[in-house]
């Protein structure tokens, strides 16, 4: 199925037919918070943003189909020891560039 390549806004009785964004606040296996921006678009991306981490996409699904490299550890709130010995416990893969 071919999507069309431009959709006139006038047509559009809700922008949500086209894409939604939903924020939550997550909680991970230490119970500490963070944000996540979830978006779903009209032909079949969707992406997961940890906005506490500097924006990071940990998902990225297209019809299904994963995108991003999924690592050992689950989504955490960001690292709380600055000196690089702690991110491989809360690195949970993601698209990498």
């Amino acid at each position: 199925m071919s999507m069309p390549t431009s959709i006139p806004l006038a047509r559009l009785s809700d922008p949500a037919q086209v894409a939604s964004v939903h924020q939550a606040i997550e909680f991970g296996a230490d119970n500490r918070p963070y944000r996540v921006i979830d978006i779903a678009m009209l032909a079949g991306l969707r992406v997961r943003i940890m906005a506490d981490r500097g924006l990071d996409i940990t998902e990225c699904w297209y019809r299904g189909i994963p995108l991003h490299w999924a690592g050992w550890a689950r989504e955490s709130a960001p690292a709380t020891r600055l000196d690089g010995q702690d991110w491989e416990r809360h690195f949970a893969g993601g698209i990498l560039t």
